[in-house]
């Protein structure tokens, strides 16, 4: 072989190399969590919220604040991961709270399979978050963030206030 082939072949390994540690890197440091399912209060309970979430140190400040608020209230209330919401009967809930972030220019692909199915959108309040904290879905009323923990009691209320119209009014403490 030629000495300039060997050298544009190991050119060529050396840069698919740093492509491929980059994209490891860039995955390693800015995928989400998959977050931890659990439930509060009894499912017999008048109004049942169901939260979609991907894990990361802001979606799970905003949950605990969720759950902290409706906790305390006759509110049946399931955290489950966005990975699960394609085994999620959307009737069942009064309010579906969803939280997930933008990745590789697009939502994830499980929430992408979720609005394919056509859910009832008067009963879903989404909060999507992205690098700019401006990126959301076409034809999805979302609340956008840029994951600033700063923000979590701002993007909690804009999530209550919404949710709390599903419910009825008069059951649930303001």
């Amino acid at each position: 072989m030629r000495r300039w082939k060997k050298a544009v072949l190991i050119t060529l390994l050396i840069a698919l190399a740093l492509v491929f540690i980059s994209l490891s890197w860039y995955k390693y440091k800015f995928s989400m969590d998959v977050a931890t399912p659990f439930e509060v209060n009894v499912p017999v309970s008048p109004h049942r919220l169901l939260i979609a979430t991907q894990g990361s140190t802001f979606k799970n400040a905003v949950v605990k604040s969720l759950v902290d608020h409706f906790g305390k209230e006759p509110v049946y209330i399931k955290v489950i991961d966005i990975g699960d919401l394609d085994k999620t009967d959307v009737h069942e809930w009064n309010a579906i709270v969803i939280l997930h972030t933008w990745e590789n220019w697009r939502p994830p692909q499980a929430i992408l399979d979720f609005f394919a199915t056509k859910p009832p959108l008067g009963k879903v309040v989404v909060l999507t978050t992205s690098g700019k904290g401006s990126y959301k879905m076409k034809g999805v009323d979302a609340i956008t963030s840029a994951s600033m923990v700063e923000e979590v009691p701002i993007k909690t209320d804009a999530i209550i206030n919404r949710v709390e119209h599903l419910f009825d009014d008069d059951s649930i403490a303001k």
